[in-house]
């Protein structure tokens, strides 16, 4: 298989993959609803059971507070400042290959090559491919593989998930 293709990624198309990549990699939302069960919780047992649990009920209170705001971090501002550095890189647009040996982004000067090993997880959203190494990632539009989207994706399962399923991601 060889995918060769020019792309133009939108802000909203980019913004609702950076959100899953976010959420991949802070897991911000699981610190929300954590925080949240807390408080939950030391109210119950401060005004149900007449605990006195008005100290920590105060710090996840502040926690709760603290996680909702990086939420909206996560979700509005970093996506539009991710896209804001990639419009103004110019590389909003590009080429892409894909094949049997890994994936490359660009042209001339600016190209990228990866190898599929130097990956070690992979991710699937809506719109596109999340390949991940140590601090780097990669995003592999689907609008890209056109009709091969099926043959990308085992590709991906084989060269970087060794077989294992891809994990959708909303």
């Amino acid at each position: 298989m060889r995918i060769e293709k020019s792309y133009r990624i939108s802000e909203s198309v980019f913004t609702r993959i950076y959100r899953a990549h976010c959420h991949i990699k802070f897991h911000i939302r699981r610190s929300m609803v954590l925080s949240f069960c807390l408080l939950v919780f030391g109210l119950v047992m401060d005004i149900g059971f007449d605990k006195d649990y008005g100290w920590m009920n105060g710090i996840v209170a502040v926690l709760f507070v603290v996680s909702l705001l990086c939420n909206y971090v996560c979700e509005v501002q970093i996506p539009k400042t991710a896209y804001r550095s990639l419009y103004e890189d110019e590389q909003d647009q590009s080429m892409i290959l894909l094949d049997e040996d890994g994936v490359s982004i660009g042209e001339g000067k600016n190209l990228v090559y990866r190898a599929w090993d130097q990956y070690h997880q992979c991710f699937e959203t809506r719109d596109a491919f999340l390949l991940y190494q140590k601090d780097f990632l990669t995003m592999i539009w689907k609008e890209v593989c056109d009709d091969q989207v099926a043959e990308v994706r085992e590709l991906l399962i084989d060269k970087v998930n060794h077989g294992k399923p891809l994990r959708m991601k909303k």
